[in-house]
């Protein structure tokens, strides 16, 4: 028998979620004519499967061949099925929703700003790795700071997205100042009465 299916023509690449893709290519099979058999018989001799640079990718390798009434069997015919992931995860939070700007002395909501995460979802990976790395630069006094957070989501097969996190500490509350009651001496005191002066600061 003699193939007529193109070389090549039933290999493709696919996603690894690309679930009724990888179906339809299984499915797929070469077709041969014969000189005097009008319907040479097909046999799947090998299907082999190569795990990839990652748990999600792989590649399946199938080879046929035909055989006619009288035993003769025609030359090999090769399907290649690539999986791949080149996907990176999602990152699912709004954009700016794990910012923070607010007082150096609410100590309660930065703790929470510095303990919030974003969450991702990927094509394939059922729970991407999330990481994240920080810079801090100091504002315009030692109560001032701006702290960039820089998350990132790494499925299994290495691909990333990013999303940045900003929490700014500020001090724009001034001193509250105490003062002292109203006092009145005689110009005769000897003395001068000590200095009241009390003032806090958040």
């Amino acid at each position: 028998p003699v193939i007529t299916t193109p070389v090549n023509s039933l290999d493709t690449i696919l996603d690894c979620n690309n679930n009724l893709g990888i179906v339809a290519a299984l499915l797929m099979v070469p077709a041969a004519t014969d000189n005097c058999d009008p319907t040479p018989t097909r046999s799947l001799i090998s299907d082999n499967t190569i795990a990839g640079a990652c748990p999600q990718e792989y590649t399946r390798t199938r080879v046929w061949y035909f055989r006619d009434d009288c035993g003769n069997i025609s030359n090999t015919f090769t399907q290649t099925i690539t999986v791949q992931d080149t996907t990176a995860p999602v990152i699912t939070n709004a954009p700016g929703s794990l910012d923070l700007t607010t007082q150096c002395n609410n100590i309660g909501a930065i703790n929470n700003a510095l303990a919030a995460f974003p969450l991702a979802t990927d094509n394939c990976d059922p729970s991407p790795d999330i990481t994240y790395s920080d810079v801090s630069v100091g504002g315009g006094c030692p109560q001032e700071r701006t702290i960039t957070r820089t998350w990132i989501a790494t499925d299994a097969c290495g691909n990333t997205s990013s999303c940045i996190q900003t929490i700014t500490v500020d001090d724009s509350t001034a001193p509250v100042l105490t003062c002292p009651a109203n006092l009145t001496i005689e110009c005769t005191a000897i003395t001068r009465p000590e200095d009241p002066r009390v003032a806090t600061d958040g």
